[in-house]
């Protein structure tokens, strides 16, 4: 990550961001809740999925128990269901993990 490899603050590294990208120096692209940067002539990766840490750790909790209901999940991760919700339909979208209705508790599975 930019930010840690710089150490530098947000603000800063905002501001230097901005004048770059300003300047065509660089290109910025959205990812969810994050602002993917880029060299002005670098081939902007499409349509591949990096999960991220938390979603790593869901994939394994979901190998190793299939058929857990997300409420099971969020307990387990200690989060928030709507947390654990926003990152499963991200793995479901990545075609990485299926939900199956079980009358009403939605199971995840690996795909």
């Amino acid at each position: 990550m930019i930010k840690q490899d710089l150490g530098l603050r947000n603000g800063t590294l905002t501001y230097h961001l901005t004048v770059l990208e300003r300047n065509g120096l660089v290109v910025s692209e959205r990812d969810g809740l994050l602002k993917r940067f880029y060299p002005k002539d670098f081939k902007i990766p499409r349509g591949k999925f990096y999960p991220k840490p938390v979603q790593e750790t869901m994939l394994k909790i979901i190998r190793m128990r299939p058929g857990m209901s997300q409420s099971e999940l969020a307990r387990v991760l200690d989060l928030k269901r709507q947390i654990v919700n926003y990152h499963v339909r991200l793995l479901r979208q990545a075609g990485l993990v299926d939900a199956r209705q079980d009358g009403k508790i939605i199971k995840l599975y690996m795909k």
